[in-house]
This record gives structure tokens, C-alpha cells and sequence, in this order.
């Protein structure tokens, strides 16, 4: 191995004092995952808003009532 590549922000999960004394070089790949991880977030928050996991809950037993779905707790 000549190469080690990472993805994400910062190499202190790599031992580089190892990967120094056997001759491979670590570089590191910025905001690869900026975008992907912004929209998991939305989307966590889009599911919490929209009452995702109960209305899911109701489809999976059986149930589908769109009015009780949408309904603000």
C-alpha cells in the first residue's frame, strides 16, 4: 500500500505515525459527503415534522387514514 485515502474532515482516526513509518501517505477528501449529509438531516426533519414514523406504524398494521396521518399532535 502506497496511498491511504479519507473521506470527511480530519485524519486523527488514522495512526499516522504508523502509516509514516511504512512509507504510505494519507490524504484527505474535504466535504466529499457536504451535501448528502445536509440532506439526511432535512429529511430527519422533514420526518419528524410530517409524523413519519407513526403514519408508517399504521400503514405496516393495516391502517391507512390519511386524515389521522397528517394530524398535529
Amino acid at each position: 500500500m502506497k496511498l491511504a485515502i479519507t473521506a470527511g474532515i480530519g485524519s486523527d482516526h488514522v495512526d499516522l505515525d504508523a502509516t509514516i513509518s511504512h512509507g504510505i501517505t494519507v490524504v484527505e477528501e474535504t466535504h466529499s459527503n457536504s451535501i448528502s449529509v445536509a440532506e439526511h438531516a432535512v429529511m430527519q426533519v422533514l420526518a419528524l415534522v410530517r409524523n413519519y414514523l407513526p403514519s408508517h406504524e399504521g400503514g405496516v398494521n393495516g391502517g391507512w387514514n390519511i386524515a389521522d396521518s397528517v394530524e398535529r399532535l
